[in-house]
């Protein structure tokens, strides 16, 4: 037991690398948009290896490491293309926007999976936890996007909670205490999200 929760908590701090790279890169002075392409490099590894090692990824991090993928690259491409007002509005929404990829992407696992959003074995168990996971991650977007304080409230402290309620929804599950592994996972998680704060 003792042994997999270690892999599972290695597991997790690896999906929340190119985060934390991003992070890194970004406070260290790395422009965005640099540090944003070797975050979406990364997060492609990422989901490479998940694919080829065909291990079940943290359907959160899959939300959020698919953001990174696609967030720079889609911002740029826009500008590219010289509709500069459409990447100015991407761009200003992209923190907040990650639970938006969270909510699409819980969505499709939840409809086409046979683990569903939370994560668990067959379609019959795991519907009414990925509902509720789903409709916990509706309330963190509408949240983020509603409330005007600093990053750390309006997205860190959101995405923590929705790591910490998809831990006590599978203990629940199996009938374990809600109390066991909540640590690790919630906390790279949030350290996921901090990025997303405009550093106030």
């Amino acid at each position: 037991m003792h042994v997999f929760k270690r892999v599972t908590w290695v597991k997790d701090l690896a999906e929340a690398l190119p985060s934390i790279v991003f992070i890194a890169l970004w406070r260290g002075g790395v422009g965005l948009e640099a540090a944003g392409w070797i975050a979406a490099l990364l997060s492609a590894m990422v989901l490479f290896l998940h694919q080829v090692s065909q291990t079940r990824s943290n359907p959160l991090f899959l939300g959020i490491n698919i953001h990174l993928l696609l967030v720079t690259p889609v911002i740029v491409g826009i500008h590219s293309l010289g509709m500069h007002e459409v990447g100015r509005f991407l761009e200003t929404n992209s923190y907040n926007g990650v639970f938006v990829t969270i909510l699409a992407t819980g969505g499709l696992l939840t409809l086409f999976s046979p683990r569903g959003f939370i994560g668990l074995e067959s379609r019959q168990s795991h519907l009414p936890y990925s509902l509720i996971l789903l409709a916990a991650s509706a309330i963190a977007a509408a949240w983020s996007f509603a409330f005007a304080g600093p990053g750390v409230l309006s997205v860190a402290l959101p995405a923590t909670g929705l790591f910490i309620l998809r831990r006590v929804l599978i203990a629940h599950a199996k009938g374990a205490s809600g109390l066991l592994g909540l640590a690790v996972a919630p906390v790279a998680g949030g350290m996921t999200a901090a990025w997303l704060s405009d550093g106030s």
